[in-house]
């Protein structure tokens, strides 16, 4: 009557590689010296999308004989990479002698989790 032995891996920190999140590959173990292991099963399982934040990974062992052992451990997906900024390089204009001309271009600012976002700037010379 005693449960087979599971070992799971510690709690996960990983950063997103994409707005949904990422794939987390993972193993568990499970043994069982008396009847015989079955089988283990972690849900979410290895290899699954996991979005960003927490997600709790709960992870079953059963042997021949209907024992069981559980264990958990969560996973953290979160996004940690600075968005990359797109700015021109170089903005010429030729302004009227003694007046202010109005110079407009775009910031773009690309982030892995959050997208594309583009910023218009509008500058006076003087």
């Amino acid at each position: 009557v005693t449960p087979p032995t599971l070992v799971v891996p510690g709690d996960l920190d990983l950063s997103a590689t994409s707005p949904g999140g990422r794939f987390v590959r993972f193993r568990e173990k499970g043994t069982d010296a008396g009847s015989g292991l079955r089988g283990t099963v972690c849900t979410p399982g290895s290899g699954e999308r996991f979005r960003v934040g927490q997600t709790t990974v709960r992870c079953v062992a059963a042997d021949r004989a209907g024992n069981e052992a559980t264990k958990t451990f969560s996973v953290t997906v979160s996004d940690r990479q600075p968005p990359r900024l797109s700015t021109p390089t170089r903005v010429t204009i030729a302004a009227p002698k003694g007046g202010k001309t109005p110079v407009s271009h775009d910031i773009r600012s690309t982030d892995n989790v959050d997208g594309s976002t583009l910023t218009p700037t509008s500058l006076t010379t003087r």
